[in-house]
C-alpha cells in the first residue's frame, strides 16, 4: 500500500497524512496474528480515514458522553459503557463516512 501511495499521491493528492509508524505497527500486528492473538477478523488490515472527518475528536466526545451517562452514584457499568461507545461511535462513523461496509464489519467485531 505504501509503495502505491508514494507512487501516486503526488499526482492525486489523495492523502494528507500517513502514519510514519505504519510499517512497525504492521510487523507487530503480524507477530500477534502469527502467535494466535487475533483480536478480530480484520486484525492487521490497513485502513484509510477520510480527512474531512475529525474522527478522534468526535469519538472522544461520544465516548465521554456515554461514560457520563453510565456513572450513577459513583458506580460504573463497564458493559454498558463498552457497548454504548461501540454503538454510538459506530453509528457516527456509519453516518459520516463512505465506507459503510467496513464500519459495519468493525462494529460487529468490537
Amino acid at each position: 500500500y505504501l509503495e502505491r501511495i508514494n507512487e501516486y499521491n503526488a499526482q492525486y493528492n489523495a492523502l494528507i497524512t500517513i502514519n510514519e509508524n505504519a510499517i512497525n505497527e504492521a510487523k507487530e500486528l503480524d507477530k500477534e496474528r502469527q502467535n494466535g492473538n487475533i483480536k478480530s477478523s480484520i486484525h492487521g488490515i490497513p485502513i484509510i480515514v477520510k480527512d474531512n472527518i475529525d474522527v478522534i475528536k468526535e469519538a472522544e466526545r461520544i465516548s465521554l458522553e456515554v461514560i457520563n451517562e453510565n456513572i450513577k452514584d459513583n458506580r460504573v457499568d463497564f458493559n454498558k459503557i463498552k457497548t454504548g461507545i461501540r454503538d454510538k461511535v459506530g453509528k457516527y462513523l456509519y453516518q459520516e463516512t463512505e465506507c459503510k461496509p467496513m464500519v459495519l464489519l468493525v462494529i460487529q467485531e468490537v
